[in-house]
């Protein structure tokens, strides 16, 4: 009997090792010159199918790393085991490493070993629930390249499904220039800030300071029309006083004499009292003027002792003067320099009490010349002396309330001695231990020895 035609049979082949496998295949029926040539052509048409399936993979993939390498931005796609599985061009850049030397590392090789733990903890609480999340999102990021050195980066991550599953697409970005940026503003800021309190700070500190001396002042002032008021009365008093008796001419002749001279001590005090006040308001409006030319020092010195001798005499204080030999000339106002001397020295007369000394020095040092005053006299307190050259100011105590006076000799001898660029001050071990002025001139050159005149 004869088998029909497309029926299956039973084939059987045995392997080498003769394990028998039975195969049932389909008889192939007889084949004609026509059918040879359909199945060829059939057999041509799959095979082109089957090579076409196979270059498509291959190709997208070449199209998506040209796609990843094209990027601005380092990117890595890292799968479900943290293991990256493909890097571009821009991530060997900026990590320096190879690309066959991150395919198939752990994604931890990009991540500070300090960091490391954290990283894994957070990674895997990401892929429970894998979602997009944008570069800028607020995370202070660090990673690290071959040579250790970490920098501050961002990252995007965009989760792609993919038959072999979950693969994370990784972007990033060095930021290492936005964060300096960011960290020298927020330092620029903190600064202005700062700089903002202290202006703050300063301007109340400055505002209660005026406000303070504004009240110094008032109260400075208040005592020295005070001081001005009873200062001035008691030299006028005592003109119209002894005026009176001279008109009454009830008094013999030596009594009249006495009371002239009275008068003539009384009006040369009042005299003194108003230049002052006269040579305050000038300096204060910046008008005094210095006819400057070479000054002996030692000679305008001995003028003023020689006008101050009679108040010593009343006092019965010695003043002695002592010039060194060498001093050298200074460019000055002769008239000034003498008024100058003659209020340190009357000042110095004043709280010298009676059998007491003053002395005058004079002496050439280095590139100036120096004069000092020194007396036996009642001393400065430490708390006044920083004081003693302002004006209206007078140390408060029963040994200075014993002297009259407007409190401004010493302002105007400091003011005449800095016109002249010099320098003065003043030294006192305390109470009862006397006190030394010191004036320091400057030596002129001697192209500047020639007649001057400034207006201050």
């Amino acid at each position: 009997m004869s088998k029909p035609t497309g029926a299956h049979r039973l084939q059987s082949s045995r392997r080498p090792a003769g394990n028998e496998v039975n195969v049932d295949a389909p008889r192939q029926p007889a084949e004609g010159p026509d059918d040879r040539q359909g199945a060829a052509h059939a057999e041509s048409r799959a095979a082109q199918r089957r090579t076409e399936s196979r270059r498509a993979p291959e190709e997208v993939l070449e199209l998506f790393g040209a796609l990843m390498d094209a990027m601005p931005d380092a990117m890595a796609v890292v799968d479900q085991t943290s293991t990256i599985v493909l890097v571009n061009a821009q991530t060997e850049r900026l990590f320096d490493y190879k690309r066959d030397e991150l395919l198939g590392k752990p994604v931890d090789i990009l991540v500070p070993e300090r960091f490391r733990n954290a990283h894994r903890e957070h990674r895997s609480g990401y892929f429970r629930a894998p979602s997009l999340r944008l570069m800028g999102s607020g995370m202070d990021l660090v990673a690290t390249g071959r040579d250790g050195k970490e920098f501050p980066v961002e990252i995007s991550l965009s989760p792609i499904e993919t038959i072999t599953g979950t693969l994370i697409i990784c972007a990033i970005r060095d930021v290492t220039v936005q964060r300096t940026a960011q960290r020298a503003t927020e330092r620029a800021k903190l600064a202005a800030a700062r700089e903002a309190n202290e202006h703050l700070v300063v301007g109340a500190v400055h505002a209660q300071m005026v406000a303070e001396k504004a009240e110094r002042d008032s109260h400075l002032k208040d005592e020295f029309l005070a001081t001005v008021s009873h200062e001035l009365r008691t030299p006028l008093n005592a003109i119209l006083g002894w005026a009176r008796v001279l008109e009454s001419k009830r008094l013999p002749p030596e009594r009249a004499e006495l009371a002239t001279a009275a008068i003539g001590r009384s009006a040369s005090v009042l005299a003194h009292m108003i230049d002052d006040l006269l040579d305050t308001s000038r300096i204060l409006k910046g008008a005094v003027r210095l006819a400057l030319r070479p000054v002996d020092l030692a000679a305008v010195a001995q003028g003023a002792l020689d006008a101050v001798r009679p108040l010593a005499a009343t006092k019965n204080v010695h003043v002695a003067f002592d010039a060194v030999a060498g001093a050298r000339t200074v460019s000055g106002d002769a008239d000034r320099l003498q008024q100058v001397i003659w209020n340190l020295l009357a000042n110095a007369i004043k709280f010298t009490p009676e059998g007491g000394r003053v002395n005058v020095v004079i002496e050439s040092v280095n590139d100036h010349m120096e004069l000092r005053v020194v007396d036996t006299g009642c001393g400065i307190s430490s708390d006044f002396l920083p004081h003693v050259f302002e004006r209206f100011r007078q140390a408060e105590g029963a040994t200075t309330q014993r002297h009259t006076g407007l409190g401004l000799g010493l302002s105007i001898v400091l003011q005449l001695v800095e016109l002249h660029g010099g320098t003065v001050d003043a030294t006192s071990e305390g109470l009862e231990r006397g006190a030394t002025f010191t004036i320091r001139l400057p030596i002129p050159a001697d192209d500047d020895q020639a007649d001057a005149r400034r207006v201050l």
